[in-house]
């Protein structure tokens, strides 16, 4: 049935013709949850008692319902595991687990060499579903949004598209937020802060806006958490990696007053900060203890440090601003980068320590913890960072002083609801010195690039495996500042 000679035009052949059905929304490598997939034959949904599934990115369908349904009898011969279809001078032969398929039209012996071979799930025999249709002459299309192929036979009219799935239905309304309570977002930008302050029904503030890359990231969240402006935003210091999401956040929604420490810089991101602050209209201040904000009902930020202001020479880190969120009877501080040299005159004593400096070995003293007794530390930080934090040191101190460690690296966004007696945590306490997991291999991309990609996108095959990193979620991609890739077009 088959020659040398023929099979040489055949292979040629196959660079002016797709064999096989692409699907860019398929994750590639693994098979698709059974039934997520429709096919109409001339108009007419293909029922069949195992659902077309996808491939590593390859549509296969049983073999008996497609061949029939286009008007091919169909044979199986289970000793040599052969599928054989034949319509008028038509006939169609592939072997299950083999990548060969044969295609022979009157004197024609053609050979194709298929992506994804047929194979057997649940008792019937899967055939790959654009081979199939186009060597009996059948057109076939596929609708990434419906997740449906349609196939329309030789002369028959295009059937009309199927009808779109239901909507879901919206979500119930969140209940109302109690006035005398208050949520506290430690979200994970990776190396850097950024902490979402909710008070009461209507009352929000930020303190940092992650870096630059984060910035789509923050965003989303605040637009997920229903933040419409901001009462108060406070900018602990001019780096980047607190100040260098905040010129889109307040180029994206209305703030009130924005406070900072009064140190200047020539940086970039600053730069962009200050514009962003003069363009929004909001009432600016340089943060001077004991200056108090109210945020909402019973919820008030006290600024704690600095007192006088930073010399023009000063260490951005020693100029943190640190305040005292407070919500009844719990408190809340946070304290930007402050280095353990400026800790002194600092003994608020607190429930709840933001730790300084992502924990680094320079910050949060053993006397600093002593005055402030925290019982539960948040530590906002980027997994495998250059900088080694959370430091050992600082681990270890704070584990003597009976602190609960929360962190951002391993655990994601930290979320502390309290009434104003008692609080929690949206995650258990992170185990002691723990290192960040490996994430799950869903989505790759490049230190060197710009965008994150399925495994399967033609690009991953090209980044070296030194550059190579992986997220487990699109939301972790976007932090850490990737775009969606426009050719396999991830989430």
């Amino acid at each position: 049935m088959f020659r040398r000679g023929r099979a040489r035009r055949a292979l040629a052949a196959l660079t002016l013709c797709v064999v096989v059905l692409v699907l860019a929304a398929a994750a590639g490598g693994a098979s698709s949850a059974a039934g997520d997939v429709a096919a109409y034959v001339d108009g007419v949904r293909l029922t069949c008692d195992v659902p077309p599934l996808i491939e590593s990115g390859r549509v296969l369908v049983p073999m008996r319902p497609i061949f029939e349904a286009l008007g091919a009898e169909v044979a199986w011969d289970g000793a040599t595991g052969t599928v054989t279809a034949q319509r008028a001078d038509v006939t169609v032969r592939l072997e299950v687990g083999h990548v060969e398929g044969w295609v022979t039209r009157g004197s024609e012996n053609l050979l194709y060499i298929l992506d994804v071979p047929a194979r057997i799930v649940s008792g019937r025999t899967m055939v790959p579903l654009r081979f199939v249709g186009e060597a009996l002459g059948a057109t076939v299309t596929w609708d990434g949004t419906t997740r449906t192929v349609t196939v329309t036979s030789p002369g028959a009219p295009p059937p009309p598209p199927p009808p779109p799935p239901p909507p879901p239905p919206p979500p119930p309304p969140p209940p109302p937020f109690p006035t005398a309570a208050a949520e506290v977002h430690f979200i994970d930008v990776g190396q850097g802060d950024c902490i979402l302050i909710r008070a009461g029904a209507d009352g929000w503030a930020l303190v940092d806006g992650g870096p630059h890359k984060s910035e789509g990231a923050v965003l989303q969240y605040l637009a997920a958490q229903g933040v419409d402006h901001l009462d108060l935003v406070v900018a602990t210091h001019p780096h980047e990696d607190h100040i260098g999401g905040l010129d889109g956040v307040l180029g994206a929604l209305p703030a009130s007053r924005v406070i900072d420490p009064g140190l200047t810089s020539t940086t970039s991101a600053y730069t962009k900060y200050l514009n962003a602050v003069t363009a929004s209209g909001a009432q600016y201040e340089v943060a001077r203890a004991p200056a108090t904000y109210t945020v909402g009902t019973g919820v008030t930020l006290r600024v704690l440090y600095p007192a006088t202001a930073p010399g023009s020479s000063a260490d951005a880190n020693s100029a943190s601003v640190v305040c005292v969120l407070t919500v009844g009877q719990v408190d809340v501080m946070l304290t930007g980068d402050l280095p353990s040299a400026c800790e002194a005159g600092i003994t608020t004593d607190v429930e709840v320590l933001k730790v300084a400096h992502h924990g680094s070995a320079t910050s949060t003293s053993s006397t600093f913890l002593q005055h402030t007794t925290p019982s539960d530390a948040v530590i906002s930080v980027g997994a495998s960072n250059t900088y080694g934090h959370p430091t050992p040191e600082a681990l270890a101190r704070l584990s003597a002083a009976g602190a609960n460690v929360y962190r951002t690296d391993t655990q994601g966004t930290i979320v502390l609801t309290t009434d104003g007696t008692t609080y929690s945590f949206n995650k258990a306490p992170a185990a002691s010195g723990a290192a960040p997991p490996e994430p799950a291999k869903n989505f790759a991309a490049s230190k060197n690039g710009e965008k994150y990609h399925y495994p399967w996108c033609r690009y991953v095959a090209s980044i070296l495996p030194e550059n190579l990193i992986w997220f487990e979620t699109p939301c972790q991609a976007r932090a850490a500042g990737y775009a969606p890739c426009s050719v396999c077009s991830p989430p």
